[in-house]
């Protein structure tokens, strides 16, 4: 019932994929925690969780030499790595039931308006590369309900179609 029925939510970035647990407390506070998710759950309960948020965060190049010491492709690449890390998991687990796969998407650009003011805008050219670090869930099939935002309407129809194939049917 615990692995079943719970959603679980994964953290992804450059160099962790993370468990985050959240309880409630007599005093109706919720705190948390963030676990190695490969390292704090044995294989047989990984096959029982069914229903699943994951949030993977691809930063910008700026923020990613900050960070990792990596920026261009290579960001891309990395963190493309560690989603094929948990999708080479999640293609063992017979029946998933939710998976709710968001793109948090670090490629923005200040834009200064006519007016003065500074907005945040999504940089369509690096969108349509960070969002490719996606692309090791289409080896995904039989997911019940998946649903794909935080990208291209485009890309996260055709990723939910790809998800929710049965086995052995061509993918798009």
């Amino acid at each position: 019932m615990i692995y079943g029925d719970n959603i679980f939510v994964i953290e992804v970035s450059f160099d962790t994929i993370k468990f985050r647990q959240r309880w409630r407390t007599a005093n109706n506070l919720t705190p948390g925690r963030s676990y190695a998710f490969l390292d704090h759950f044995s294989q047989r309960n990984l096959m029982k969780i069914k229903n699943y948020i994951v949030n993977v965060e691809h930063v910008d190049d700026y923020t990613g030499m900050i960070k990792f010491n990596c920026g261009g492709r290579g960001l891309t690449a990395g963190i493309r790595g560690r989603v094929q890390e948990l999708v080479d998991l999640l293609a063992t687990v017979p029946n998933l039931h939710r998976l709710h796969v968001h793109l948090i998407d670090g490629a923005i650009s200040r834009v200064r308006f006519p007016s003065g003011r500074v907005h945040r805008v999504q940089d369509v050219q690096n969108f349509s590369t960070s969002q490719t670090v996606l692309d090791p869930f289409k080896g995904l099939c039989e997911v019940r309900k998946a649903r794909v935002t935080g990208v291209s309407e485009a890309y996260a129809e055709s990723l939910e179609r790809d998800m929710a194939k049965t086995r052995g049917a061509p993918r798009s």
